[in-house]
């Protein structure tokens, strides 16, 4: 068998060195594709939690408003069953103070009855003493039925306010439900927050981002494809200018008309101050009407929420010092307006007069979500400011940041 050569041998050397050495950089080339890749995704996983927390958090605190508003008219309830039921006892109190002045009244008078006035006598005056002992059991009979029919209503006004007080109970015991589900929330969302550190946070702010601008690209796509569907749907109208000039040319032109039938020329022997007769007018299509246009308070109450904005956003928050959830914001801006306004989004949705999109105007609300659970202050040029989220703060931005735009409402 022929031995290797030693250039042979010296050749098979030199690969295995060049293995040895070029291997281990494509492993580690390969590993580091692989590390940022897994980086990426996890952003993207990470991104994804953090909208869904935020989400999440939205809808517990607009619970929780919405749980605040039902517990204070609760408790209106309940104020208003307590001071029925003080009056309903006042009336109780008279009317046994009318039966017991009564009893003292027949006491002092000789102790008799009516039985006793009917009975005594030598009848001479039979009938009168009949006519005053009728008058008098009559008079105990009111006494005797006023006084039930107030005991009646007294019971039923506490039974009023016994329900009351229960439906108040489970309204708190709904309050805290919702203010503990909110902070778990947030609480999991500021961790998720404090996880995120160096490279993963820029990867995770990237993908943020990425989000936002597919989200704001399909909002204004819909939009637009909404818009077009409305003036699609809308009837042509006819060009003005056109038919001014068909009016003009009509009164203008000379009328010539063909001889007239016989029997036409033998009815026009009427008196010639008959009226001529008028067209009959064409019935038209009602006009739209119109959108009350918004107060004189919407300057005030852009200028009060441009002047908050950075200021962070904290669920159920409506002051500068506290911070602000969407609908807390709106509330604060909007009294500076001049307007008090329920510290809800599905409140406001409620009151607000439902306007196209196409006639916003500054001061306006903008409305998101399903169920509604985000709001808004329109400002202008498409822009907007809110309060968004967790881990934000106030800030402008355009309405169509976010797809869920449900509509606009003036107040």
């Amino acid at each position: 068998m022929p031995q290797p050569t030693t250039a042979r041998r010296s050749t098979f050397a030199l690969c295995v060195l060049v293995a040895m050495l070029v291997v281990p950089q494509l492993l580690v080339s390969s590993a580091s594709g692989d590390g940022i890749g897994d980086k990426r995704a996890e952003a993207r996983r990470i991104a994804a939690r953090l909208n869904a927390l935020r989400q999440q958090v939205e809808i517990l605190a607009e619970d929780y408003d919405n749980a605040q508003i039902h517990l204070a008219e609760v408790g209106s309830q309940v104020s208003a069953a307590e001071r029925a039921l003080a009056r309903t006892n006042r009336e109780l109190g008279k009317r046994q103070r009318n039966l017991a002045r009564y009893a003292v009244s027949a006491y002092t008078s000789g102790g008799e009855d009516s039985l006793t006035l009917v009975l005594k006598g030598d009848g001479s005056d039979l009938g009168a003493r009949e006519g005053y002992a009728s008058v008098a059991v009559g008079d105990r009979a009111d006494l005797v039925d006023s006084l039930r029919a107030a005991k009646a209503d007294s019971e039923s006004r506490a039974t009023d306010l016994r329900l009351a007080r229960r439906r108040a109970d489970g309204a708190r015991a709904r309050v805290d439900n919702k203010r503990k589900a909110a902070t778990a929330a947030a609480t999991d969302t500021q961790k998720l927050y404090d996880r995120v550190q160096g490279e993963l946070k820029t990867l995770v702010a990237a993908e943020e981002a990425r989000l936002a601008a597919v989200q704001r690209a399909r909002a204004e796509a819909e939009a637009r494809a909404a818009a077009e569907r409305v003036r699609a749907a809308a009837p042509p109208a006819a060009p003005r200018s056109v038919a001014r000039s068909d009016t003009a040319r009509a009164r203008s032109t000379p009328t010539t008309t063909a001889p007239a039938p016989r029997a036409r020329v033998q009815s026009t022997t009427t008196p010639p101050n008959r009226p001529t007769p008028r067209p009959r007018p064409q019935p038209t299509a009602p006009a739209p009407a119109p959108v009350a246009p918004v107060g004189n308070g919407a300057a005030a109450a852009i200028a009060a929420a441009r002047s908050v904005l950075g200021v962070r956003y904290t669920w159920a928050g409506a002051s500068p010092g506290t911070g602000f959830d969407c609908s807390g914001l709106i509330m604060w801006a909007w009294a500076h307006g001049g307007k008090s306004l329920p510290h809800s989004s599905q409140a406001l949705y409620g009151m607000a007069r439902k306007i196209p999109l196409s006639a916003l105007q500054p001061g306006d609300l903008v409305f998101y979500g399903s169920p509604i659970h985000h709001v808004a202050l329109y400002i202008g040029g498409g822009q907007i400011i809110h309060a968004p989220h967790t881990g934000s703060y106030v800030q402008v931005e355009s309405m169509y940041y976010w797809s869920a735009l449900v509509g606009a409402g003036r107040i």
